[in-house]
């Protein structure tokens, strides 16, 4: 498969604890008793336990599988309420709770006397259930497997999904692609092309790959000067099962010329470089279902070879994919059927969010905006073939 490189709180669940009150000789009022066990969970006294009946948690087929939907705290309560209607009967409401500089999700269920609540990611509960005492239940994404089962079905093995075309997963040597974009930028624009070619067997690292050439070349204005960047990168993958491919990591030459603006010459540079992936990269966000996540999380080893060498900078990154929507969206004039994703970089999309159009069938990004530091960048597909055909 070949990879498009474009620029691309604790609970305070406790609205009015009359149980507490009653055992502690108190009717200071449900806001009072909130408070209290809110600042029980803000010092992490809350002990950790199991809802009755269940297993630990199923954190770890979470990770395991890589797959996961975003539970909100209704849809974990109203779970909850089925689960354990002795416990929790269904009727009441959320509420919402600010204390300290946190913000508390609760339900309190007044003919059990019980309570659940959420905050920051957490799940606890409170009532005769946990002997009247604070208790953690864990993270919400702990639950999502239980919550949502579908959710957390592994992809399909031995095929990808509809947004991209199963006999161009498996390119033989020779493939050719040619993309042009618009592309408009937080600090210049101007035109972007991308030329890609299949070249066949290689090796990486000492692993026997194919070889993928990228050619990226960017036109753009620097304070009305035109000036123009080329990258060159050699991918190095491997076919998998269903049609998709591990990237072991890539050789790239980065080309920028002299510029003169104001008056000032800023000298032209070739970089080369090499990364190589711990674990290979797979790219298995093209088997997900409509509405699902993965989250990859990999090792990079960066090691500048030009001009000047230098000692290899291991990182890791993190990468939450999402299948959003399948729709149609209109550029420069013309409706594409596309799949739409959101790639959120780093943990929570701390480290920038793209949303991208595909298109349906092919895989060609036909519109992706990248936002961070809050600064967007727009890419807009103005033309492209595929060994020559016309996408």
């Amino acid at each position: 498969m070949i990879t498009f490189n474009y620029k691309r709180t604790a609970l305070g669940l406790m609205g009015a604890l009359s149980l507490l009150l009653a055992a502690c000789g108190g009717s200071d009022g449900p806001q009072a008793s909130a408070s209290a066990f809110a600042q029980q969970i803000g010092s992490g006294t809350a002990t950790a336990a199991s809802l009755p009946g269940q297993a630990s948690v199923g954190r770890s087929r979470i990770l395991a599988t890589g797959i996961a939907a975003q539970l909100d705290p209704a849809t974990l309560f109203d779970w909850a309420e089925t689960q354990y209607p002795s416990l929790f009967p269904k009727g009441p409401v959320n509420q919402q709770l600010p204390y300290g500089d946190k913000v508390y999700t609760i339900r309190f269920y007044p003919s059990t006397q019980n309570y659940l609540g959420v905050a920051d990611g957490n799940v606890y509960g409170l009532g005769g259930f946990t002997n009247n005492v604070v208790q953690s239940f864990g993270r919400v994404s702990d639950y999502t497997c239980q919550v949502s089962p579908a959710s957390c079905a592994p992809p399909p093995q031995g095929k990808v999904n509809e947004c991209i075309d199963p006999a161009y997963a498996n390119v033989q040597a020779g493939f050719r692609a040619s993309l042009v974009y618009d592309y408009q930028g937080s600090d210049a624009s101007g035109e972007q092309k991308l030329d890609i070619v299949v070249d066949g067997p290689g090796t990486f690292e000492g692993q026997s790959a194919t070889q993928v050439s990228t050619t990226a070349t960017l036109s753009f204005l620097v304070s009305g000067v035109p000036a123009t960047t080329v990258s060159k990168g050699r991918s190095f993958q491997q076919p998998v099962d269903g049609g998709l491919w591990a990237t072991l990591g890539s050789l790239n030459d980065t080309t920028s010329p002299s510029l003169t603006v104001g008056g000032i010459t800023i000298p032209g540079s070739t970089t080369s470089s090499k990364v190589v992936y711990t674990p290979p990269l797979v790219n298995t966000e093209y088997t997900l279902q409509l509405g699902q996540s993965v989250t990859v999380t990999s090792g990079a080893t960066f090691t500048q070879l030009a001009p000047t060498p230098r000692p290899p900078i291991s990182s890791s990154y993190t990468r939450t994919y999402t299948f959003e929507a399948k729709e149609s969206k209109t550029v420069f004039g013309r409706a594409y059927d596309t799949c739409r994703y959101r790639v959120a970089e780093g943990t929570n999309g701390a480290d920038g969010i793209t949303i991208e159009w595909l298109l349906l069938g092919k895989g060609v990004p036909v519109r992706s905006e990248s936002t961070s530091n809050g600064k967007t960048d727009v890419l807009q597909l103005k033309s492209g073939s595929f060994n020559g055909v016309p996408i």
